[in-house]
C-alpha cells in the first residue's frame, strides 16, 4: 500500500485527485529528509515576509507617456 493509499484510507485525504477539478494529480516528488524540508519552509516564510509586488515592480511601461497624451488631450479640449 502506498503512503498515497494509507492517507486516503486513515484520514480520508485523496492526494491524488485536485480539490477544485476533481482531475488526477500525479505526485512526481516525496521529500522526507527534515534538513531539506526544513531549507524549503524557511525559503516560503522569507518569500511571504517581502513587500508585496505593488511595493517592489516599477511602474508600467507606457504609463507615463499615456498621462502625458491624456493631459495632451485635455488641454487642446480646453482650447476649444
Amino acid at each position: 500500500m502506498t503512503w498515497a493509499q494509507r492517507l486516503k484510507r486513515v484520514f480520508n485525504i485523496d492526494v491524488e485527485t485536485c480539490t477544485h477539478c476533481g482531475g488526477a494529480i500525479k505526485v512526481i516528488a516525496c521529500i522526507e529528509d527534515q534538513e531539506v524540508i526544513d531549507k524549503i519552509l524557511s525559503h516560503l516564510r522569507k518569500k511571504d515576509s517581502l513587500p508585496s509586488p505593488s511595493i517592489v515592480l516599477p511602474e508600467a511601461r507606457g504609463t507615463k507617456r499615456n498621462k502625458k497624451r491624456q493631459a495632451v488631450r485635455r488641454d487642446k479640449s480646453a482650447e476649444d
